[in-house]
């Protein structure tokens, strides 16, 4: 799933660019056709009840975590100290990205950009969620127009990234084939990267399942965000180390996440 970048202090808005509503009277003013000022008045409408349903997730999502599950967050001082990074994160749930997304955004005035594929901002669930949170839509292949505006955004974007290599959610729970795109946009920009590991998440609601798991089984695994150590990557290293890089990288998050790596 399913784009993080510097510290947002802002807590109570979402990104001024996704939510900000055209002034209707100054269209009239400027003669402005009637259909181009419906058309405006309807793209408003819509963007409200975009940002009360992003507000009622990220809010639900954060309850769940805390409140319900119990959650933790270890090394937060990680992210607190390096306000450009990467996060580099295994992708587990449903649940994971908005977690992430809700806790440091509430909690801490802290915005993280995510990654996000294109087909999920044509989901009549997803979309909202991708456009209220500035998601960066990761174009399908062979979209060059849409990769072109993907550069871009990664070129100019100011707060932190988050990013799950894996491209799609472990059908187990353990951290699958990986993409090095983290690495190369941590070398682009210049940033370090940090591994975050998620545990727990896939017990509450795996991959294939309707419903999260709101009682858990005997086997209660914590649920828990683990924050690791920031990575400094060489800018001047080949492509071919940068594939062994991005193998350490996930091992890092293997090892937060109590895994082993599989070769």
């Amino acid at each position: 799933m399913t784009k993080t970048i510097i510290q947002s202090k802002d807590t109570s808005t979402t990104d001024k660019k996704v939510i900000q509503n055209p002034d209707l009277s100054i269209l009239k003013k400027k003669n402005v056709p009637p259909r181009q000022i419906q058309r405006q008045r309807k793209n408003s409408k819509i963007i409200f009840f975009y940002r009360l349903y992003f507000n009622f997730v990220m809010r639900i999502s954060l309850f769940a975590f805390e409140r319900i599950l119990k959650g933790k967050v270890s090394g937060l001082n990680n992210i607190q100290n390096t306000p450009a990074c990467v996060l580099v994160i295994n992708h587990v749930s449903y649940f994971d990205w908005m977690v992430v997304y809700s806790y440091f955004r509430l909690k801490h005035g802290i915005s993280i950009t995510f990654l996000a594929k294109e087909k999920l901002f044509n989901h009549i669930i997803w979309r909202p969620l991708m456009i209220c949170a500035n998601c960066i839509k990761v174009p399908e292949k062979n979209n060059f127009s849409e990769y072109k505006i993907f550069l871009k955004r990664i070129r100019t974007e100011n707060h932190i990234i988050g990013v799950f290599p894996e491209g799609t959610r472990s059908v187990d729970g353990k951290i699958s084939k990986v993409k090095d795109g983290a690495t190369d946009i941590a070398i682009k920009k210049r940033w370090p990267i940090i591994p975050v590991g998620l545990v727990g998440f896939y017990e509450f609601w795996p991959k294939g399942k309707l419903m999260p798991k709101l009682f858990f089984n005997k086997n209660f695994i914590p649920v828990k965000i683990s924050i690791g150590k920031p990575i400094f990557l060489n800018p001047d290293i080949s492509i071919f180390i940068r594939k062994d890089m991005t193998k350490i990288i996930m091992s890092k998050v293997a090892g937060l996440c109590k895994q082993e790596l599989s070769s």
